[in-house]
């Protein structure tokens, strides 16, 4: 078992994350974790509107983002709010997190999702935590499942 410490320091130290292990990291893995920390997206909430007034929201608040009608609209548990964000926008600022495109029209949040089932399409229906279903194109499954951390063919 490995043991994860966390310590918050002040605005003025600089980060670092600190590895110790018993057996040294080949530099492909170095490599990725370097990637992996530094892909953390800077921004970790986003803004909506509904009647006129603005909400700020934590990105593990948000199912998913979808474009109706070249209208983005962000889906969280109690609310369906709207953005002016493009999702190419979206997908680029929140690159790193667990909000991934899943088709055209949609931006996933991949951390709410319970369930996932192939669809003879070639297309996922993935169960969100919330029950509703929402369909992931062929043309991204590969994408989301190494996101995920599963195996092709899985």
């Amino acid at each position: 078992m490995v043991k994860v410490s966390v310590f918050v320091i002040s605005e003025d130290q600089e980060e670092e994350v600190l590895i110790r292990l018993h057996d040294k990291l080949d530099e492909g893995t170095i490599k990725s974790i370097e990637s992996l920390v530094n892909s953390t997206p800077k921004q970790s909430f986003i803004f909506g509107k509904s009647n006129d007034q603005y909400f700020k929201l934590k990105l593990d608040e948000v199912y998913y983002i979808e474009s109706v009608d070249r209208k983005q609209f962000i889906y969280t548990d109690t609310q369906i709010l709207e953005t002016d964000e493009k999702l190419y926008a979206l997908e680029a600022q929140f690159s790193g997190s667990s909000l991934v495109r899943v088709s055209k029209s949609m931006i996933l949040n991949l951390d709410q999702i319970d369930s996932f089932a192939p669809k003879l399409s070639g297309n996922l229906e993935a169960q969100l935590s919330n029950n509703e279903k929402v369909s992931i194109s062929r043309r991204y499954v590969s994408g989301v499942k190494k996101q995920l951390g599963m195996k092709e063919g899985l």
